[in-house]
């Protein structure tokens, strides 16, 4: 069975895509908000699919960008990290360097965008969430290193 994704609406309503033979319909999915949802769709083709409704506000791209932090919260303590997601609001990186982070740390993260324009973004964020078995730190850009003043990774997210 194939599966598929489709991000929520501000209006509380998603535009599904059948995988098999690509029927589009507009769908109110206010009742599903809150939990984690997959559904299971049969199109009018007679195909039936899994649907998993992204409820995020702000696109995640996945990634997999090597880079460096500081943790100004932590001594200025630095490492090398690979950012695995970016949006527009945020980002989320690994690093063997786990232990060196808690919730609300300030960081500086540093890292190549791998685009025809190789740029390196330099961004200020605050530490979110730290899944340590995952070695997964969950950041927030802060305000003094707002995406939209940064040309750069707005295409990058774009493309």
């Amino acid at each position: 069975m194939k599966s598929t994704k489709a991000f929520v609406r501000p209006d509380h309503t998603a535009i599904i895509s059948c995988p098999y033979c690509n029927c589009r319909k507009e769908i109110p999915v206010e009742k599903f908000k809150g939990n984690k949802c997959c559904l299971k769709i049969k199109c009018s083709c007679k195909e039936v699919y899994t649907l998993n409704l992204e409820f995020r506000k702000k696109v995640r791209k996945k990634a997999n960008l090597p880079g460096k932090f500081t943790n100004h919260s932590q001594k200025n303590c630095r490492g090398d990290i690979v950012v695995k997601n970016l949006s527009l609001g945020g980002l989320e990186f690994v690093t063997m360097e786990i232990d060196n982070f808690k919730t609300g740390d300030e960081v500086t993260v540093s890292f190549k965008l791998d685009n025809a324009g190789n740029a390196t973004i330099k961004k200020e964020v605050t530490v979110c969430s730290v899944r340590k078995q995952a070695h997964s730190v969950g950041c927030e850009f802060t305000k003094s290193s707002d995406i939209a003043l940064d040309k750069d990774l707005g295409f990058y997210l774009m493309a």
